[in-house]
């Protein structure tokens, strides 16, 4: 047995991490409890089968496939056990009662296998525990990947984990070696006319299969959810069972999301007979920053590691203490298991959200549960009120009982509508009327099962429900789900509330404009965030593109926002625990950030050389006056964003991740460096901020060389009262705005749109320029209000780069890229100018639309000219300017 050590102990630095435990390599080889070399002839078999292996049986197993020893192909001693196919699928099991195991104990098994060339099938390894009767228990299977050899000859290695589990001491394990076809593994669903390709002929070889017993290791926290709530202390249980007479130590690791260990300690692992290892361990409160973080425990003996245990963790930030659940914001908690509803309103708490969605009907609910009582169901519901959280009941499955009495059911709770009301009634009455006052929505169906497309079997279905249910609900209770791309006839559904999914095709951009085409006075809307899961995105674009969803979703201001919760249990019988994603801080920090406020537009705040640049977007929430703004780029090449509209404001910057921090926007830092991920800008007063933005130009793009423009002041009052007052414009120096003085008299969001003339020099340096003004409200003590926009001075006929830089004798070069950006051949004269040397021209003949050239200027012993401006420009035969830009030597 030693020969697999060394096997092992590489195999654990490779292998990713199973059901919360990396593949383990254990030491002693006392925990090796059997091997398989089929080397059994000097056992005394002489069959061409392995003891106690028995060929499975059923559809999809035909009996012309088969099994048998083999001595041409083996990985060591003499033979092999071959599987052979010949259509269909061929697998063995180990005899139940074979292999019992030990409660408290996990096993590893590995198992070498290798197969002739198959396009379709597949060998896979699978194992399972089994009751003292036999009967598997199936929530402990898994199975490994499936494998096919490519045109190497090496021998694969497949390995699973079984994590021990509070079963009997009659309990025992059992192994299965397998060559499948396609619809005997992974997760294919074929439609209902579809065919599985396969292989039709095909072998497959396993040889030294090693079952390992591996002492059962836990790492727990103490908090629901495996949150850290700030100024609580987080405190980690350690637990190994199944202790041998081996010299193990405990080693606990605390890392972030990057893999930097924060904290490490060893302690040695007693010997406990017939009991476990125990150790707490607490840190003080607040001692990590908002984050994701890993704990680790690996036991080990000597240098070998024997078990290791992960789980992951959330450090939460501080949020406000009396802040109310916020009703806009919600959970689909379908995948949380029934067993673990208790942890579920401390963890909707610590969110902060106010609606969480869950099923009513289960498929394993007993015949008491559905007509007399559920008491797991009606207790969450009452720790759910308390708790003032919204409740969203899901009939999304039938339960088993009532289907067995159904005539058929391959529709869902579709059919309970063809069937016999009189089998489905009772249920369903009983469950509605004895927690209507505690459940403000009811939903039927399930988005991914039928779309509810608006056919008369659908309906008449919906009919059916309201006027069963018409005596016992309240007006829109009754919650149908819809696929945001497909159409919807609100008439099929009256009063009904919609929960709109939003399927990851649907760009982020593109959100507010769906749930405006579904949403209306009648049809109130719960939007659902299906967010994409391509583990190949990279983290950054990921947490981008989910906290994006969110906010455009809310700025379609639907009645809540739900999403997955971002939060998963690995099975009970894995000594699974929750593990947090970074989504959860994402969504927490919104939820923080946005619960109670309300959406008020997409403002305009000046980025760069134009207004609203494309990318931009400056969503503007408000809460009670007290206005959040929420900043992004999604352009390739974001510029630095121009917020002329906060000058001098004291505000609170947040990450989507909760981390926060001052910071003063003055006048000569009143910029900010945007990415695809949004910020939060909070403590905005909303109306200034409002009015400030949405003061502008009409016209944004000025032409070069005109030196007169004819446009139009714009200007929108926020407020719910007047605005009365007067504005003053300027312009750059040597600019001249005509009338420079307006009278404002503006009632509550009505809109300034006021003739101007603006001139200009006819030599002014093309590039941003920025227009001020001064609103002073009518009043005794009312203050000024500083506005500002920028235009860019440009030219539409052509585009021009300048570049300076020294030639190899004292010289300076400049060079001028002319681009014609018009529809017409371009006729000019090109012309470069220096401090002290004399002008030079540069003829531009018969340049095409589309097309450039390069204009090179050339001033000798000009290096005193250095870090000085020249001045480059171009301007028609008639004398007429067309562009002009000065450059730095």
């Amino acid at each position: 047995m030693r020969r697999l050590l060394p096997i092992l102990g590489s195999l654990f630095a490779f292998l990713p991490a199973l059901a919360q435990a990396e593949a383990p390599a254990p030491s002693p080889t006392s925990r090796v409890v059997k091997t398989f070399d089929f080397e059994e002839k000097a056992l005394g078999n002489y069959e061409p089968l392995p003891m106690f292996w028995n060929r499975v049986v059923g559809a999809g197993y035909p009996l012309y496939t088969g099994g048998s020893f083999d001595t041409s192909t083996f990985r060591s001693a003499s033979t092999s056990f071959k599987l052979q196919l010949d259509g269909g699928s061929v697998a063995y099991q180990y005899a139940p009662g074979r292999l019992h195991i030990v409660p408290g104990a996990d096993y590893y098994i590995l198992a070498y296998v290798k197969t002739t060339h198959l396009d379709f099938a597949r060998a896979q390894l699978a194992a399972w525990f089994a009751d003292d009767a036999g009967h598997p228990i199936e929530a402990t299977k898994v199975a490994s990947e499936p494998y096919a050899s490519d045109d190497s000859t090496d021998w694969h290695l497949l390995h699973l984990y079984l994590p021990g589990a509070r079963l009997t001491q009659r309990a025992s394990l059992i192994l299965q070696v397998g060559l499948l076809q396609p619809e005997k593994f992974g997760d294919n669903h074929l439609g209902k006319f579809e065919l599985y390709h396969q292989d039709i002929t095909g072998s497959a070889w396993f040889d030294d299969i090693s079952i390992l017993q591996l002492p059962r290791v836990s790492l727990t926290t103490a908090s629901p959810g495996n949150l850290a709530v700030p100024d609580h202390p987080l405190s980690f249980n350690m637990n190994v069972s199944d202790l041998g007479r081996e010299h193990l130590a405990a080693s606990f690791t605390l890392a972030d999301l990057d893999g930097h260990a924060l904290y490490t300690q060893q302690w040695p692992v007693t010997y406990v007979a017939g009991g476990a290892w125990q150790h707490d361990l607490t840190l003080p409160a607040n001692s990590l920053p908002a984050g994701l973080y890993t704990g680790t425990l690996d036991v080990v003996d000597g240098k070998s590691t024997v078990a290791r245990r992960q789980l992951t963790f959330a450090s939460l930030p501080h949020a406000a203490a009396d802040a109310a659940p916020a009703p806009e914001f919600g959970v689909l908690a379908d995948a949380w298991p029934m067993e673990a509803w208790q942890d579920l309103p401390p963890i909707l708490q610590q969110l902060g959200v106010g609606l969480v969605a869950f099923p009513a009907w289960r498929p394993n609910m007993s015949e008491d549960a559905l007509v007399t009582k559920d008491p797991v169901f009606d207790n969450l519901l009452d720790v759910l009120n308390k708790a003032s959280i919204t409740t969203l009941a899901r009939f999304s499955q039938i339960p088993d009982t009532l289907a067995a009495k159904l005539d058929k059911h391959a529709d869902g709770v579709l059919s309970l509508f063809t069937a016999d009301s009189a089998l489905w009634r009772p249920a369903l009455s009983f469950l509605l009327s004895r927690d209507s006052s505690k459940v403000r929505y009811w939903e039927l169906g399930s988005e991914a099962d039928s779309f509810w497309t608006p056919t008369t079997r659908h309906t008449a279905a919906f009919a059916t429900l309201q006027t069963e249910l018409a005596p016992i609900l309240n007006s829109r209770a009754l919650v149908i789900p819809w696929n945001a791309l497909y159409d919807f006839d609100a008439k099929s559904f009256p009063n009904a509330v919609l929960e709109l999914h939003l399927p990851p095709v649907i760009h982020p951009s593109q959100i507010p404009a769906y749930i405006h085409n579904f949403q209306s006075p009648t049809t109130p809307v719960l939007a659902v965030i299906d967010t994409p899961e391509d583990a190949t995105t990279p983290r950054a674009d990921r947490l981008a593109d989910y906290a994006q969803r969110i906010l455009m979703t809310r700025s379609a201001n639907p009645t809540a926002t739900l999403v997955d919760l971002p939060l998963t249990r690995a099975a009970a019988l894995a000594n699974g625990m929750d593990q947090p994603s970074e989504l959860l801080l994402v969504y927490r920090s919104l939820v923080t950030h946005l619960g109670g406020a309300t959406f008020k537009k997409d403002l305009p705040l000046s980025a760069g050389a134009s207004a609203n640049k494309a990318g931009v977007h400056a969503l503007l929430f408000d809460r009670n006056g007290s206005g959040l703004l929420a900043l992004w780029n999604d352009s390739p090449n974001p510029a630095p964003l121009r917020l002329s509209a906060l000058p001098g404001h004291a505000v609170t910057l947040t990450t989507i991740l909760g981390q926060s921090s001052d910071v003063l926007l003055t006048n000569d830092s009143c910029k900010l460096s945007l990415t695809s991920t949004p910020i939060l800008l909070e403590g905005i007063d909303t109306q200034s901020l409002q009015l400030r933005a949405s003061f502008a130009l009409s016209t944004p793009r000025l032409p070069a060389g005109t030196g007169v423009v004819d446009t139009r002041v714009l200007l929108e009052n926020p407020n719910n009262e007047t605005l009365t007052g007067s504005l003053h414009l300027f312009g750059p120096a040597g600019w001249r705005i005509e009338p420079s003085v307006i009278a404002i008299a503006l009632a509550p969001n009505a809109k300034l749109d006021h003739p101007i003339t603006v001139r200009y020099p006819f030599s002014e340096f093309a590039g941003v320029k920025k227009i001020t003004a001064v609103f002073t409200p009518d009043g005794v003590n009312a203050r000024p209000v500083d506005l500002s926009t920028h235009v860019a001075l440009t030219s539409d006929t052509v585009e021009m780069e300048c570049l300076a830089y020294a030639g190899p004798h004292g010289d300076i070069i400049l060079q001028q890229m002319l681009t014609n950006v018009s529809n017409a051949p371009l006729d000019a004269r090109a012309y470069a100018m220096v401090p002290g040397a004399a002008r030079e021209e540069r003829f531009v003949v018969d340049l095409k639309p589309g097309e450039t050239t390069i204009k090179r200027y050339t001033f000798p012993n000009a290096a005193d000219l250095k870090s000085k401006l020249g001045v480059m420009g171009l301007k028609l035969n008639d004398g007429t300017i067309l562009l002009t830009q000065a450059v730095r030597m």
